[in-house]
């Protein structure tokens, strides 16, 4: 089970039915709105709270979304101002935190300052927590846990076929306004072909080697994130992607398909077959429609493709042990010439 999570704790929400003044601990304001029966929470228990994160007007995140969390308050591994908060509630409370930015999204290692975008500095976020239910041992905290990763997994499956629908929508909106005509594939990646191949169809029995160029829809007129055949991105040389476990996006694996040998297509990748929700990076942001150049260079059987592999690593097995070697003997030659610093100073 994920420990306190204390990400959740840099991002906001407002509650308004409260008159009641901020206390303070540490950097952190909050207030205790008392609804709870029972003891205090003890610790090394396990407390399942739901919470909503806001800054200013804006609701960054909902535990509604997805389910409630399960956390245990362990002063070992959560920070002593968190600790001392979450100690003084029962089950029933509500807790509302109130942190500045400044002291929020401080990079502890480095010092710097990180916002997120549209946040600014020397603002207040909030975040408030409802404290559902408390369980004194890990088991029972286990069970609870295995019924909200289960009802996480399915609002996420809704979710992203509604992003789907969304991504499908403005793919093909795109495609029409540009009168480009593109196949769908199987999971959802819409394929023009610009050059077509010779051969088989791709399967699940081979490795392709591509060259590639990304983009996003929306930055199609700007700069690639990545590409191989580009010398500023310093990988100039075609890629393997082994299609009996393609450790590709999605949208690769599904589009490939429709491929063969030195066909060369454009693939639009709906956001979930990409990189979806999380993005990758600051030029692919959360839900970033991709539109890939690719151009299929060579396809192997999977054991032609895994000697190759295989004499791959042997190479670069080599080339480690030269290193290393040379790495000894430069060692050697400075060792002997200290000691003959030594002997000479005597």
């Amino acid at each position: 089970m994920k420990k306190f999570i204390y990400v959740l704790l840099m991002a906001p929400v407002i509650l308004t039915s409260c008159g009641e003044s901020f206390k303070k601990s540490g950097n952190i304001e909050y207030k205790i709105i008392k609804d709870g029966k029972g003891d205090v929470i003890k610790y090394g228990s396990y407390i399942e709270f739901s919470f909503k994160q806001s800054y200013k007007d804006s609701v960054m995140a909902n535990s509604n979304d997805y389910s409630n969390q399960i956390a245990m308050l362990d002063s070992t591994s959560i920070p002593p101002n968190i600790y001392k908060i979450f100690s003084q509630c029962r089950k029933g409370d509500s807790l509302v935190l109130k942190m500045k930015t400044d002291s929020m999204y401080i990079d502890p290692r480095s010092g710097q300052l990180n916002l997120p975008p549209g946040v600014k500095k020397g603002q207040f976020v909030f975040t408030s927590y409802k404290i559902q239910n408390v369980y004194a041992t890990r088991p029972e905290a286990d069970s609870v846990f295995k019924i909200l990763t289960a009802q996480a997994q399915e609002k996420a499956k809704a979710k992203e076929k509604d992003i789907l629908v969304k991504d499908d929508k403005t793919i093909n909106d795109y495609l029409a306004k540009n009168k480009i005509i593109a196949e769908k594939a199987p999971q959802g990646t819409y394929v023009q072909v610009i050059t077509p191949g010779a051969g088989n169809k791709i399967d699940t029995s081979v490795q392709v080697k591509v060259n590639y160029t990304g983009k996003t829809l929306n930055g199609l007129s700007g700069k690639a994130f990545d590409s191989n055949t580009d010398p500023a991105f310093q990988h100039v040389e075609p890629y393997p992607v082994n299609m009996w476990a393609p450790e590709v996006v999605k949208g690769w694996a599904d589009g490939l398909m429709m491929l063969n040998k030195g066909a060369k297509a454009k693939f639009y990748i709906p956001s979930t077959l990409g990189y979806g929700q999380q993005g990758n990076g600051g030029e692919i942001k959360p839900n970033d429609i991709l539109v890939f150049d690719i151009e299929v260079v060579d396809v192997l059987s999977k054991d032609i493709a895994m000697v190759e592999m295989k004499k791959q690593q042997m190479e670069q097995q080599r080339q480690q042990q030269m290193m290393m070697q040379m790495q000894q003997r430069q060692q050697d030659s400075m060792s002997r010439a200290a000691k003959m610093d030594s002997l000479k100073r005597k």
